[in-house]
């Protein structure tokens, strides 16, 4: 599919109304200055708008290209963080890119790591990737 991310997600909502997708993936990146960066800002707008797309048990993903940029995003403003009962970043040492994992249910840490696969699975001490899951702050 090839469409703007903002048309696209006012068209599900007009349409398809609130609750309408279990799974959420925000990972819209350009290119600036030679730069990765975002097509669409995590501002407090767009974070609501996709948070009214995702259904009560859904899981929403996005991804940053710090952590920084992440902190600074609309996930942490009062009026959607309190929306939220799971909420999680992953980062990895050898990158500078955060990824947010939110759900309006209850995520725990073991949850997390039973559904991941070995290679990345913070719990396997043979894993691939070193990746540190927090709790958003």
């Amino acid at each position: 599919m090839c469409a703007d991310a903002r048309d696209f997600v006012a068209d599900q909502l007009a349409s398809r109304g609130k609750n309408s997708f279990d799974l959420i993936i925000d990972d819209l990146f350009g290119h600036g200055s030679g730069e990765a960066e975002r097509a669409v800002a995590a501002d407090p707008a767009w974070c609501g708008k996709l948070l009214q797309l995702l259904g009560d048990d859904g899981l929403l993903v996005s991804n940053f290209g710090s952590r920084r940029e992440l902190l600074d995003s609309g996930w942490r403003e009062r009026d959607i963080s309190t929306q939220l009962r799971g909420a999680w970043t992953a980062e990895m040492t050898a990158y500078e890119n955060a990824v947010l994992a939110v759900s309006r249910q209850p995520l725990s840490l073991a949850a997390l790591t039973a559904r991941a696969p070995d290679r990345i699975n913070p719990q396997n001490p043979s894993r691939r990737l070193n990746c540190r899951l927090k709790r958003l702050p």
